[in-house]
């Protein structure tokens, strides 16, 4: 105790591991494809801008240990224009 605090020191007889390294991975990007839609004899419009479609990978690296946090879908979204 000092004054009016309690003072608390933690000891190791060794280091402390490193942190961990957190890693994202893209897999399987996938580019949009574009719809054109018929008929109608005005200037085209964009309906739908398009996204690209990808497979994330997240993963937790600690020394030798790998672990995966997550694997996630993102679905493509096409390109619709028209008039």
């Amino acid at each position: 105790i000092d004054g009016d605090c309690l003072v608390v020191r933690i000891l190791a007889d060794h280091a402390l591991p490193a942190k961990p390294a957190v890693v994202a991975e893209v897999r399987r990007l996938q580019q949009p494809r574009v719809y054109h839609l018929a008929g109608g004899d005005g200037p085209l419009k964009v309906r739908a801008s398009g996204k690209r479609g990808c497979e994330v990978v997240v993963t937790r690296v600690w020394g030798d240990r790998v672990e995966e946090i997550s694997h996630d879908s993102y679905p493509v979204m096409d390109r619709v224009v028209g008039s």
